[in-house]
């Protein structure tokens, strides 16, 4: 391990060499699997950020995708093969490791570019969890091609690695009374209701969050009873850049409830309503 700030030289020399030495590499391998894992024990003490560039589906090692994940597997899914699950990522090998990586506070930021002869094989239902759930993104550039796409390839890296971050982080939810929380989306490891654990989060990252009124409230709105007040705390706890613990804190009370359609549609807010349904 090299600390950059320390040898940043040797290091910027290491990156450089790589081209070139693996310039008559015939292997088409590839063991994604156990260099996670590597990257596993040795960020396990401290936690910290994982960025993967992967080119090709990981094929020996540790962890690998089985054949069902690609290629012909993706059109049997959609020739209706009930032997395909409707949720690849419940099921992906990659998930339990995952889950072992939010556990340990490192997040994964995922560049999938697969070469065209690689990109059959690169489903991304196997390799979604590592991001979805240390709170990570996916970038994806299917059929890569250098003279096309390695500018937007170096600007998004950048950004990723440039932007503000919170570390070992963690977001609670909480609602007046007669309220509940019904879903969270987003990328992140759920503790339960309400309690979120976010290896990393970062300045780009949104959660969508559905509520519902609880049941004895329902009742009593049925029965021409009034709704009770909503209000809602979302406390985000991290650690900065600079080592110390912070809190930041949302407190949020709705106006007065819609009384007809009109004010219903009037209220809505599109932007919100366009992410709920694409999640």
């Amino acid at each position: 391990l090299i600390d950059s700030s320390e040898d940043k030289a040797s290091l910027l020399a290491a990156l450089d060499s790589l081209p070139e030495s693996c310039r008559d590499a015939s292997a088409g391998e590839s063991c994604l699997g156990t260099a996670i894992k590597a990257a596993l024990l040795a960020l396990s003490t401290s936690g910290g950020r994982l960025v993967i560039i992967a080119a090709s589906a990981p094929t020996i090692g540790a962890v690998t995708i089985p054949r069902r994940y690609g290629g012909d597997a993706i059109v049997a899914a959609r020739e209706g093969d009930p032997s395909r699950k409707k949720d690849d990522s419940q099921h992906s090998p990659f998930a339990d490791v995952a889950s072992e990586l939010a556990r340990a506070k490192i997040s994964v930021e995922l560049f999938a570019a697969p070469s065209p002869q690689h990109v059959s094989s690169m489903d991304l239902s196997a390799l979604e969890p590592l991001a979805r759930q240390t709170g990570g993104d996916v970038r994806y550039f299917p059929s890569f091609a250098a003279a096309r796409d390695c500018t937007q390839l170096q600007a998004e890296l950048r950004h990723a690695l440039e932007r503000q971050m919170g570390w070992a982080a963690e977001l609670r939810l909480r609602l007046s009374r007669g309220w509940k929380v019904a879903k969270v989306q987003g990328h992140f490891a759920q503790k339960r209701t309400g309690h979120l654990l976010i290896a990393n989060c970062n300045q780009d990252q949104a959660f969508t969050v559905a509520i519902e009124p609880e049941e004895e409230s329902s009742k009593r709105a049925s029965h021409g009873g009034p709704r009770p007040a909503l209000c809602m705390q979302a406390a985000l706890s991290f650690t900065d850049a600079d080592g110390v613990r912070r809190i930041r804190v949302l407190t949020w009370a709705s106006s007065t409830p819609a009384r007809s359609g009109t004010d219903l549609v009037q209220a809505a807010d599109l932007t919100a309503a366009g992410a709920l349904l694409a999640a």
